[in-house]
């Protein structure tokens, strides 16, 4: 019979050995989440065999890993082979954009955590920290036109401008500052959301809708000048300042308003738009040629 120090032993060794293994089982998918072969053997080796309506299932609950690891392959354009983009077709068919949209749509009234189902155990998967990761999966959704084929890459991308009112909502309030009540989500989020909204300005339809947002064009054309501008934005947070200043946020935003300029050049309020944007217009065009 042991001994009753030896069982005591045991049972401490037992508690370790479990506080190892749930340490080990939060470094793997941080590894997961930062290696791209990781990624890739993830993908493979069980999201491809998950079924499309239980990987959006999973997204809808707010996991991390199959949201991080379906943001991954879709980014993966080009290099991707024929199953990749039929996978992609699969999970767009089961509802993916729709499941993203009703996610980001809860963007002014209720904090991120609150967003991910009430109970959801969500395990080793985790739970989304940041909401640019859903920013991140409609951008990648429309982005390459050839892996939905061009008329269902069109729907995606009238479904997305359409249903993102809310997120437009937030972002353009540049006093408030505020994506799922935190300024951390707004400042992170940022340069993912005028991404967005350039890719979805490459069609005509779209560049309609977009241009009805009230303020979206404003925040546009304001955004380009703030590294200079608007300081206080700048304290609030040292990685936005440094994204600012790298002028990523301005390219793509002079893109966004040349966009919208060229569909107006032959209307007739072009000129009473162009007014409205004065010398920032001329200077925006200026430095796109």
């Amino acid at each position: 019979m042991p001994s009753s120090k030896k069982k005591n032993r045991n049972k401490r060794s037992g508690k370790n050995a479990g506080a190892n293994a749930s340490t080990g089982v939060k470094a793997s998918v941080q590894e997961i989440m930062s290696d791209e072969l990781l990624f890739e053997r993830c993908f493979e080796r069980t999201m491809k065999r998950v079924p499309p309506k239980d990987v959006v299932l999973r997204i809808c609950q707010g996991k991390e890993l199959p949201t991080q690891t379906v943001c991954y392959f879709l980014a993966g354009g080009e290099s991707h082979d024929n199953a990749h983009n039929q996978y992609l077709q699969r999970l767009v068919d089961a509802g993916l954009v729709p499941a993203v949209l009703a996610l980001l749509s809860q963007c002014e009234d209720d904090e991120l955590c609150g967003v991910i189902e009430a109970g959801t155990n969500t395990g080793f998967e985790g739970r989304v920290a940041e909401p640019k990761v859903w920013l991140f999966l409609l951008i990648n959704i429309v982005k390459d036109e050839t892996r939905l084929g061009v008329k269902r890459n069109h729907e995606c991308r009238m479904q997305i401008v359409q249903g993102i009112a809310p997120l437009v909502r937030c972002m353009c309030d540049d006093i408030e500052r505020k994506l799922f009540r935190s300024k951390k989500n707004w400042h992170t989020s940022f340069l993912s959301f005028v991404a967005l909204i350039f890719n979805l300005t490459k069609t005509k339809e779209a560049r309609q809708i977009l241009i009805q947002y009230d303020r979206l064009l404003a925040l546009m054309v304001q955004c380009i000048f703030w590294s200079n501008q608007r300081p206080v934005i700048l304290k609030e947070s040292q990685p936005f300042e440094n994204v600012l200043k790298s002028g990523k946020i301005a390219n793509l935003a002079c893109g966004v308003v040349e966009s919208i300029l060229y569909m107006h050049r032959q209307e007739d309020d072009f000129k009473v738009f162009f007014m409205v944007l004065g010398k920032n217009a001329t200077w925006i065009l200026v430095q796109r040629r």
